[in-house]
Parts: C-alpha cells; structure tokens; sequence
C-alpha cells in the first residue's frame, strides 16, 4: 500500500485544499470537531454554507490504524420530519438524487474500476454506506475488478445498492452516509520511492469523482 509523509488529518487536508487552488472551483475547508482539528474529520466542501449537508464533500480523516482516508461524502436528508427537524429535509437542490443515479447506472463502478488499475492496487478503495439512526454499515471493498461485501466475503453488485437503501423499512425517516473511500498510509522518511503526494492524491483519486461535489 502507498502512502503519504503527513503529520496529521488537518495537515493533510491543508495540503489538498492548497493543491485544488489552482483549479476551475473553490473550496471551503472545514473540520468535524472544531475542538480538536488535527485529529478531526475534515471536509472539502463546494461552498461557503455551513450547515452543508445537501452537497457533495471531499472529506479527510487519519484513521486509526496508521493510515489516512480521503473520498467522497454524500449525505440523504429526511424526506419526511418532524417540525424540530426541518433543516434536515432533503429537497431537489441535494446532491444525493444525481449521486445516486450515477450508481445505479453504473457511472461510479466504472469511475473506481479505472482509478483502481491507475494507482496499480495499491490504495485501498472502498464504499461505506451508514444509516446511523438504526446503527447499521455496509462496507463494499473492490478487489481487483470485484466489489466484496464485507461481513459475508460475497461478490455484490453495487448499483443495487440504492434499491437496497430504498427498500429499508422507513427509510424515508432516515439520515444515510454514503462514503466513498481511498485509503493508504502514514509514512516516514524511510518509506521513500513508496510515498503518494498531495498532487497525485487529487489528480489520481479525487478528480475523477469532482462531478458530484457539488
């Protein structure tokens, strides 16, 4: 597995937030925890609005097994709330609706397939989905050109996924997290010739999903 030489997660981010500047979009650097940055989540988000849930987001996170994770967060509001939730109301201005077409035709499959076989195998890629109000996860791991389940080690197709987020029993009523994850590791000085940078980090990984950070 590559990696990165990278003090922590608010470095990191830093670093692809200052790479993106050159590019047609700006980006809005903002931490999960705002009292504990550099261990913090931190996302990459298309705007200045904050709350932000109905775009798509870049986010960074140090995991914490020595390693780091980037991607790609999209987030389903509620489609029906009570009056103390109405800022969580998902409308047609989410990103999740165009998102999860992309899946369902087989858009995204084919985007991390090919990122896949540019980094050689050598960035972990996966798809995690949370439902957090039934504390439920689903993690996808693509492996070679299969996506695997894991929990059960099954090849799945991962454009049924969005039939099987919609066929969860009231799920209108619920938030769902939908990540997709790149993730290599922490290195040192010794683990020259073996390191990814900033750069490539966003050209190779990240660029190819800009469409629906928005």
């Amino acid at each position: 597995m590559k990696g990165i030489i990278c003090k922590n997660s608010q470095d990191l981010a830093k670093s692809i937030h200052e790479c993106q500047k050159t590019q047609h979009k700006r980006y809005t650097l903002r931490p999960f925890n705002r009292y504990d940055h550099e261990k913090s989540m931190w996302w990459l988000i298309p705007s200045t609005e904050y709350p932000a849930y109905r775009y798509g987001k870049y986010f960074v996170c140090e995991n914490g097994d020595g390693t780091y994770s980037v991607g790609l967060h999209v987030e389903k509001g509620l489609e029906k709330a009570v009056e103390h939730k109405r800022e969580l109301m998902m409308d047609d201005t989410w990103t999740w609706h165009c998102f999860v077409k992309a899946l369902k035709n087989g858009d995204i499959e084919n985007i991390l397939r090919d990122i896949n076989r540019k980094v050689d195998g050598k960035v972990g890629i996966e798809i995690r989905v949370e439902i957090p109000d039934l504390k439920e996860t689903w993690e996808y791991e693509l492996q070679g050109e299969r996506f695997i389940k894991k929990g059960i080690e099954k090849e799945v197709d991962i454009k049924k996924i969005p039939g099987n987020i919609i066929n969860t029993p009231k799920i209108e009523w619920y938030w769902v997290d939908f990540y997709i994850t790149f993730t290599f590791q922490k290195c040192n000085q010794d683990n020259n010739g073996h390191e990814l940078s900033d750069y490539e980090i966003v050209k190779n990984l990240l660029e190819s999903l800009e469409t629906w950070v928005r």
